[in-house]
């Protein structure tokens, strides 16, 4: 998952919806060990709001490992932000990377944060 989930995490997301890879790193774990994880963050918009309803957004950040055992991916939500608010979730992804990350061994394309364009 190292290589290709960049530009294709396995997360359920609309046309509306804006996604952001933040990062990759070792994912400190209990009792010393970690985990490769890539880390996103996602608005996800309603398209249209129904009658006598608000549009409601949400911004998440989002932890992917690929589990090796069980030939599949693990989404773990880390964070939840209400509305659309990128900019506040792309920062507090980068906090929870700073803080769960193996320092040592952070991955490098850290520092900036890619936008993903998906097709409908």
């Amino acid at each position: 998952m190292q290589g290709d989930s960049k530009s294709d995490p396995p997360l359920v997301t609309q046309s509306c919806d804006e996604i952001h890879y933040v990062g990759s790193c070792y994912w400190k774990k209990r009792f010393g060990r970690s985990e490769w994880s890539n880390i996103y963050v996602v608005a996800h918009r309603q398209p249209q709001p129904e009658h006598d309803k608000q549009k409601a957004s949400w911004t998440h950040v989002y932890r992917i490992v690929e589990d090796i055992r069980m030939g599949r991916s693990l989404v773990y939500l880390e964070a939840v932000l209400q509305g659309d608010c990128m900019i506040r979730g792309l920062a507090a992804a980068k906090q929870l990377i700073e803080i769960f990350s193996n320092a040592a061994r952070l991955d490098e394309d850290l520092r900036r944060s890619t936008r993903i364009e998906r097709t409908a």
